[in-house]
């Protein structure tokens, strides 16, 4: 059993609060550093300042996607027809060293194949030219922990990591979020892991449709397929 200590401090809130995971998860033991059993994530991972926030992604004009090159706020919608696309949380290539945020979906792979699929899901779920895609992460922190890591795969403490997190304070702040972006359409692009706690939260009432994550050559091979 492992032993994982961390700090938090999510947006709005006063000051930091200490945190104890216990997990049987093995892949703990490459980040073990304060004996064979006990990790201690640094202070700057988990805090406002690493917290990559929510982006305009691109525009729809019926028939393209047109991808925003330089970050937009989804706070600066002003009403515009919203497309809320959903993908877990932050990967490596969107932080500077130290948890510094840089902006979403920075992978270029990832990049092409929005740019590529993306209207192909966005056609199949009927949303008319005009509207605009707002990605979200639900935990806008790196879960994974992909920057202490080094080349080694994340096993499941992604999964084990977003789901403290998401229940510690995320889920209320996401939801917070859906509501202030109104979307009519939801697309659920996050891993098999964790679709379903993002789908229990989702608002009733919006159409949500359901799509491999971006990241994967799936994203481009299976059409999204609406969940309710």
């Amino acid at each position: 059993m492992y032993t994982i200590e961390y700090e938090m401090q999510l947006p709005g809130e006063a000051a930091p609060w200490r945190q104890t995971l216990q997990s049987d998860e093995p892949s703990w033991a490459a980040l073990a550093n304060d004996g064979p059993t006990r990790v201690v994530l640094p202070p700057a991972i988990f805090t406002p300042a690493s917290v990559v926030p929510d982006e305009v992604l691109a525009t729809w004009d019926g028939e393209k996607v047109h991808l925003v090159e330089q970050p937009v706020s989804a706070l600066d919608l002003m009403g515009a027809l919203v497309v809320l696309f959903v993908v877990e949380s932050p990967h490596t290539s969107e932080y500077r060293e130290g948890f510094v945020p840089i902006g979403l979906l920075q992978d270029r792979s990832t990049r092409k194949r929005l740019r590529n699929h993306l209207a192909m899901h966005l056609a199949a779920m009927g949303v008319p030219a005009g509207a605009t895609v707002v990605v979200s992460n639900p935990v806008q922190w790196q879960a994974s922990l992909g920057s202490l890591r080094s080349r080694q795969r994340p096993g499941q403490i992604r999964t084990v990591m977003w789901n403290e997190l998401f229940n510690a304070g995320w889920k209320a702040n996401f939801q917070a979020r859906v509501a202030e972006y109104g979307p009519k359409w939801i697309l659920n692009a996050c891993t098999a892991a964790v679709k379903a706690e993002v789908d229990a939260v989702l608002p009733p009432g919006v159409p949500v449709w359901a799509a491999s994550h971006p990241s994967s050559k799936w994203f481009e091979k299976r059409l999204a397929t609406r969940v309710r």
